[in-house]
């Protein structure tokens, strides 16, 4: 964030040798914006970064809180394939420990790992998954770590459920069907019809919209199935439009959007029509 800083205020010492200001009244709120003007409020996210990084220094001392371990799951892992583990553990310890206990069946018990230190500064601890311990299924696993007394010691598991992450090989994702409304809606609800095709089971199906002005935050309604692949939602709808995009997700851990952002702009929109034609 500090090499941020300094980069944008050497990006804002050029562009200023050959523009000027742009007047910018609807996202900014100014008459005369410069881009050093928006460079400023990098400070104040260098601030509440290094707030944090204080804040998390003292988890550890804090009463009742106990070992702190992050760590970020994977989504989905291949069968065969070793797996590397990685977490942050806060201690000022000088002989800390971190490990990991993992299993691939509820019929036999963990298997305990201990994870390496690689980085002292960052806190960020390692381990490897022997790639013969991967199956298709799932992995289950949590972590624990202490001091280097008995009495610091604590686990993940008592705080939330074990990691569960699931092993397979299938890659093909969710695909959709869907044709927007050809003709102005005028009512005070939307019922959105989308087609899904997947060799896995869907798990689950999402309409995400906002109604306008796009002040409105995104929200989001569950589409039930209603046969041959086929999934409906009733959505809100006002006068001013409505934009709205889906999600699918099948048991085999693969998710898409549809529309793509990658292909398109990533949302339907319902344009705003006059309260005076409804029902006409």
């Amino acid at each position: 964030m500090q090499r941020a800083v300094t980069d944008w205020d050497r990006l804002s010492d050029v562009t200023e040798e050959h523009f000027g200001f742009v007047p910018e009244y609807i996202r900014m709120g100014v008459k005369d914006f410069r881009w050093r003007d928006e460079g400023r409020s990098l400070g104040v996210d260098l601030d509440q970064l290094n707030n944090l990084e204080a804040a998390f220094r003292r988890l550890p001392q804090q009463s009742g809180i106990g070992v702190v371990i992050g760590h970020t799951p994977p989504i989905k892992i291949e069968p065969g394939k070793a797996l590397t583990l990685r977490a942050t553990y806060a201690t000022s310890s000088d002989d800390p420990h971190v490990y990991v206990f993992y299993r691939n069946s509820q019929k036999i018990g963990f298997t305990k790992l201990e994870l390496k230190q690689d980085d002292r500064t960052a806190r960020t601890w390692s381990v490897t998954v022997p790639s013969d311990q991967i199956v298709a299924g799932y992995l289950e696993y949590y972590f624990g770590a202490n001091s280097g007394r008995w009495s610091d010691y604590d686990e993940t598991i008592s705080h939330r459920p074990p990691f569960h992450v699931l092993v397979n090989q299938d890659n093909t994702k969710p695909v959709f069907s869907y044709t927007p409304p050809s003709a102005p809606v005028t009512a005070t609800s939307v019922n959105l019809k989308v087609k899904i095709q997947d060799p896995s089971k869907i798990k689950s199906v999402y309409a995400y919209y906002k109604l306008m002005p796009a002040s409105y935050e995104w929200l989001r309604i569950e589409m039930l199935p209603t046969g041959d692949g086929n999934y409906a939602a009733d959505v809100p709808l006002t006068a001013e439009g409505v934009l709205y995009y889906f999600e699918a997700v099948d048991e085999s851990g693969n998710a898409a959007n549809h529309p793509n952002f990658l292909e398109q702009t990533p949302y339907f929109a319902i344009d705003s029509w006059s309260p005076q034609n409804a029902g006409r």
